[in-house]
């Protein structure tokens, strides 16, 4: 929520959690969980579970041109 209550940004998790917090971890996932719960399986969302969503230095966005795959690293051109 902003300043004024309008909300951002909605998770749609539909499990109610006691003092939620969001917890960037060391692999690049974005986690929502229960203050007191560590545990990865009762993570209430995260955003690898949306792959889509994300993106990582390292990653490949594909496309088809002209029959022929491509990645994006191929056609950007590299720093020397």
């Amino acid at each position: 929520m902003n300043s004024t209550n309008n909300t951002i940004w909605s998770s749609s998790i539909s499990r109610a959690a006691i003092n939620p917090v969001a917890q960037l971890l060391d692999t690049g996932n974005l986690a929502v969980r229960a203050e007191n719960d560590n545990d990865p399986e009762n993570f209430l969302w995260q955003s690898f579970d949306y792959p889509g969503d994300s993106f990582f230095t390292g990653n490949e966005i594909w496309y088809k041109l002209v029959d022929r795959p491509q990645s994006i690293p191929d056609i950007l051109e590299k720093p020397q």
